[in-house]
């Protein structure tokens, strides 16, 4: 799921980087547990793009009090990978948005 979600939201980004410049590329998570430092698929999809894929877990028990502290401090992951109903709650309180595909 988070090789997928990986892969499409990071094309439209990886056209605009300049020859040989590394974007790192930072995504919540909420997860059972935490991610390796070596995954296998995070380094799989650093090599393949040429990027640098930060993949920060947080415990699902303790996701809904830590997200929003976190976007209030101005530490806004590029992707958070959270559900739906909560995404639309941050959308709606102006913490978390979208940005135009032109902006890229």
């Amino acid at each position: 799921m988070i090789a997928a979600a990986l892969l499409a939201t990071c094309l439209p980004m990886l056209g605009a980087m300049a020859e040989g410049e590394k974007y790192t590329y930072t995504i919540l998570t909420n997860q059972a547990g935490v991610l390796d430092d070596d995954a296998y698929m995070v380094n799989y999809w650093n090599n393949y793009f040429g990027v640098n894929f930060e993949v920060e877990s947080l415990e699902q028990s303790s996701a809904n009090e830590l997200v929003p502290i976190r976007l209030a401090s101005g530490e806004t992951p590029d992707a958070l990978m959270w559900h739906r109903d909560q995404l639309m709650g941050l959308v709606e309180e102006g913490m978390y948005g979208t940005f135009p595909v032109a902006t890229v």
